[in-house]
């Protein structure tokens, strides 16, 4: 039975079975929590390097936005994608939609303080200023639209997750001043039909110059070091993930 399958099967039990207490997932020294809700964590592994990176699989349970809490990048844990930044690590997410809509679009945008946009000089990115990590990866989506300013975000698009599907990314994160916690924002597009009044943003091609706007095609079925992502035959030869 393909990956996929596996972790829709999961998602159902979950999403129906799921209580009110957070869980977390220590993977060598960094610790992802689903405490502030709208994601329900199912397990996760790897190392953070280019080659192994940390995959952590979850399910989104609404249709607010997902976050996920994340602890322990610091100067003692280092970089592990040989970028010019402190302290950074590669990140795989596998994620379940467990709504009753169809995601179009999946933003990733990071925080170090929940409540306000990471600007250029809190140090926290996806590796901004460097290659590593590029470009980031989709199993689902056609590109990955970067912005670095007025605030950090990955927006993959060209694609689309039913409810029960599955979709996997990796990206880089990276912090040149790190803090104690940050927070990963996890947003979908709801349909057009649906946005009717939707304002212009900053993915618009008007505003490319001023908010350092990047678009790059997403490859498919490949994670770093050529393995395939879940669903694709030899995915994670000898490896699973580690259940909550």
């Amino acid at each position: 039975m393909k990956a996929t399958r596996i972790l829709a099967l999961a998602a159902h039990a979950l999403v129906a079975a799921a209580s009110a207490a957070a869980e977390s997932i220590t993977l060598d020294g960094i610790t992802f929590s689903d405490a502030l809700g709208g994601i329900v964590l199912v397990g996760g592994w790897g190392r953070g390097t280019p080659e192994d990176p940390f995959v952590v699989v979850e399910i989104i349970t609404d249709d607010g936005p997902g976050i996920l809490t994340i602890r322990g990048l610091d100067s003692g844990f280092g970089n592990r994608i040989a970028s010019h930044h402190l302290a950074g690590f590669a990140l795989t997410k596998i994620v379940c939609n467990g709504t009753g809509r169809d995601w179009l679009s999946f933003d990733l945008e990071l925080r170090e303080r929940l409540r306000d946009y990471s600007p250029y000089e809190d140090g926290l990115s996806f590796g901004q200023g460097s290659i590593a990590g590029r470009p980031f990866l989709s199993d689902t989506f056609r590109y990955a639209d970067e912005i670095s300013e007025p605030f950090d975000k990955v927006s993959f698009s060209g694609g689309k997750v039913p409810p029960g599907g599955t979709v996997a990314f990796t990206v880089v994160i990276t912090d040149s001043t790190p803090r104690p916690v940050f927070y990963l924002l996890q947003k979908r597009e709801k349909p057009v039909a649906e946005r009717r009044d939707r304002p212009a943003s900053a993915l618009e091609p008007e505003n490319h110059d001023r908010h350092r706007f990047r678009r790059r095609p997403a490859p498919h079925r490949q994670l770093p070091g050529g393995r395939p992502f879940p669903g694709a035959p030899g995915a994670f030869p000898g490896q699973g993930p580690r259940l909550l």
